[in-house]
Formats: C-alpha cells, sequence, structure tokens
C-alpha cells in the first residue's frame, strides 16, 4: 500500500498516518528497457510512445490499445500490439491485425483516443468509449463497444477477431422533440429573436449565464483602454509596422470554409491594417508568435504591447480562472464562414464605425437547416443558409 492510500485510509478511520521510517517509506524506481525483436529502432519509437493509449496485462504479456503516434499514422495491424518484458528488455511479440480479407462485413473502424479498456476472463478484451475533437475538422465517438478475441498463440502479425456492438438504452430516455421548423418562402425576411442585453454586477451574474448555456450580450463592462485606444493607427504603432503577420484574403465577402475562396497571405502588420480601413476582404486570427503549430495563441505572449490595454473585469473572473487562449482577431468588409465552436467562448467586439461588426446565432435545433454533414465544424457560406431563424448579438 502506497503512503497516499496509508493517508486515505487514516483519514477516513480517523487514525493518525503511521510514521515511517526511510527505509520502509514506499519508492518507485524506472528501468530504461532495450527493444529487441524484428522491429527497427525508428519504428519502436511510434509503436511504444502514444498518446492516449491504454496497456493492461493480458496473461503473460501486457497489451497497448490505440493511441495516436508523433508524426506516423499507426495503421490497422499496429493499433492493438502484445509485448513482453524480461531481463531488462522489451519484445513486441504480436501486432493484432482487425482486417480479415473475405470475412464478411468490415466492423467500423474505432478511433481508439480517450477510450476504456479491460480484460475478460475468457481471454477478450473489451473496449468502451473513445473520441476526440479535431479541430476545424470535426468531432467523432465511437459507437457501441467493441470485443477483441485474441488469437492463441501465432506469429508475429496475427489477425484477431474484433466484435462490434451497438449501444442501446436499457431505459429509454425521455427526449425533448426539437420544435418543428417552418421553412421561409424565397425573399421572405429571416425572423429575428432578440438575444437578452445583461449587465453583471457580480461574478455569480455571470456563472448563472454560464450554468443557463443560453447567449447573452453582456453591456457595460470595463475592458480597459482597448475599448476607445484601439485605433488602426494606435495598433500599428503598437504591434510594428512591420511585423509579419498570416492572414485569409479572400474572393468575396463570403468566406467559403468548402470552397477555399481565400488563401492565406503573409503581410506585414501595418499593410494589412492599412487595407482593413479601406474595407479589402481581410481576415487576421492571430497565432502564437512563438510556437504556431504546438502553443495557443495569448495576448499577452503575442502582443505583450496591447496586452495592458486588455483587461478582464471582476465579473469575468471565472474566464480569467479558466482561460484557455485569448485571440486578437481584425477582419475586413468580409463574413466568416458559419461554423460551431466545440468549446465555450467569449467574443469581446470593438468595432471601428466605418466598419461595423454584426453576429448572427443559429440555435442546435436548426442545423438540419444549414445543410450540416456529419459531425464537427462543417462550414457554409452565408448566401446558401435556408431560411431559419438567426439570433442578433450585435
Amino acid at each position: 500500500m502506497s503512503r497516499i492510500s496509508r493517508y486515505d485510509f487514516a483519514c477516513a478511520t480517523g487514525l493518525k498516518e503511521p510514521r515511517l521510517t526511510k527505509s520502509q517509506k514506499p519508492t518507485i524506481k524506472f528501468t530504461s528497457l532495450t527493444v529487441v525483436g524484428n522491429v527497427e529502432e525508428h519504428s519502436s519509437r511510434w509503436l511504444l510512445t502514444r498518446f492516449g493509449a491504454t496497456c493492461l496485462q493480458h496473461g503473460d504479456e501486457f497489451m497497448l490499445v490505440g493511441g495516436v503516434a508523433r508524426d506516423h499514422l499507426l495503421g490497422h495491424q499496429d493499433e492493438v500490439i502484445l509485448c513482453s518484458a524480461s531481463n531488462g528488455e522489451l519484445t513486441i511479440t504480436r501486432r493484432l491485425s482487425n482486417q480479415v480479407p473475405g470475412a464478411g462485413e468490415p466492423v467500423p473502424r474505432p478511433l481508439f483516443v480517450g477510450h476504456s479498456a479491460v480484460s475478460m476472463p475468457d481471454g477478450s478484451v473489451v473496449v468502451v468509449g473513445g473520441g476526440a475533437t479535431c479541430f476545424s475538422m470535426g468531432t467523432f465517438w465511437n459507437k457501441g463497444v467493441y470485443t477483441l478475441r485474441v488469437p492463441a498463440g501465432g506469429g508475429e502479425e496475427s489477425t484477431s477477431r474484433w466484435v462490434h456492438e451497438k449501444t442501446v438504452d436499457i431505459i429509454p430516455v425521455q427526449r425533448n422533440a426539437p420544435a418543428a421548423t417552418k421553412h421561409q418562402n424565397a425573399g421572405e425576411p429571416a425572423r429575428i429573436t432578440p438575444i437578452p442585453r445583461l449587465k453583471l454586477e457580480t461574478p455569480d451574474d455571470f456563472l448563472r449565464i454560464v450554468r443557463d448555456g443560453q447567449p447573452a450580450v453582456l453591456e457595460g463592462l470595463n475592458l480597459g483602454n482597448c475599448v476607445s485606444a484601439w485605433t488602426l493607427d494606435y495598433l500599428i504603432d503598437k504591434v510594428g509596422a512591420d511585423r509579419k503577420v498570416v492572414v485569409h484574403e479572400a474572393a468575396t465577402q463570403a468566406m467559403d470554409f468548402t470552397a477555399k475562396n481565400f488563401r492565406y497571405v503573409t503581410s506585414e502588420f501595418g499593410e494589412f491594417a492599412q487595407r482593413v480601413g479601406q474595407g479589402d476582404k481581410l481576415y487576421l486570427r492571430a497565432l502564437s508568435h512563438e510556437k504556431p503549430s504546438e502553443k495557443p495563441a495569448v495576448l499577452a505572449d503575442d502582443f505583450p504591447a496591447l496586452a495592458p490595454d486588455f483587461v478582464l473585469p471582476a465579473q469575468l473572473s471565472l474566464v480569467a480562472e479558466n482561460l484557455f487562449s485569448s485571440v486578437l482577431r481584425m477582419s475586413g468588409r468580409v463574413n466568416m464562414w458559419l461554423h460551431y465552436d466545440v468549446s465555450s467562448s467569449l467574443s469581446l467586439s470593438f468595432s471601428c464605425p466605418l466598419l461595423a461588426r454584426s453576429l448572427l446565432l443559429f440555435s442546435s435545433l436548426r442545423s438540419t437547416d444549414h445543410e450540416f454533414e456529419g459531425h464537427g465544424k462543417r462550414v457554409l457560406p452565408s448566401r446558401r443558409l435556408k431560411a431559419s431563424s438567426p439570433l442578433p448579438a450585435i
């Protein structure tokens, strides 16, 4: 029993934590193992070094299930491997392929990330859950439960048998049917449902809005000098006219993520800001200045000269305590494509009088009207939207 377990037990029973001598205290030791067998050194790295995998004991071996490897896409034959360890050596004994030629209907390929796996008494392995969200590409969740029948013995590459069971509700759940959508005739004005405009007095006021899960416009917040000071000339002076930024340069006012009617252009910030002031079809979504492919964008790190101008008021302390990313966005006369964010977000907008911004929100119950395909961040240009009930925010 580890020291933590002893402490938890002592707290639960009212006993004092036992006094242990230095020699009695538990220790954890790590030993580097040498990978042996018919596996090249570079292959062993991505076969064994994975993110989101599960590892479980299976007889005299241990099984590695799923996960994703760096700079390598795991094939069907590498998603599940069996290994053994002894005498300071690790051997990849078998790779379990789930592709059986001519075996009838194929098993839907799961995404083995964030799943749970358990070894059953009969030697099979049951995998439950799993899935992930990839920014801009969508969300995928495994449907059903997967059972892996592990073949006895076999060579290095053994054909395993996967069984896929669809999930069912044991206890029927009453779900509220979405409100029927009445399509509008062409040319008929969209029906507008106002979004409530609220003033926050305390952090609890904002917490209630978050718990309600409904859109709201927050008025009267003290966001610092940025509201009045952030003119184009001021931004150029603080950011630097010669700083390089990557922007979307669109062909039309309505950007289309599917048709890609825009291109990514590297521009100096001064030139970009001047073109925005002229109403050009440009959009900047700032990335991390230090490591754009690895780190989230954070205003204080990426634009330190601008950061002091922007403050989060006390009413939004929940945001400050859970902040992951703060992104600087600027745009000219261009419309963002229709999309949805997979995480909660707070949009703080300051508009130039010549470039007033507007925000249209649509209820998730209307997603069928927007011709979303599959899961995730499926996007459409505004000209293809069917009539529904948009909610204007600004």
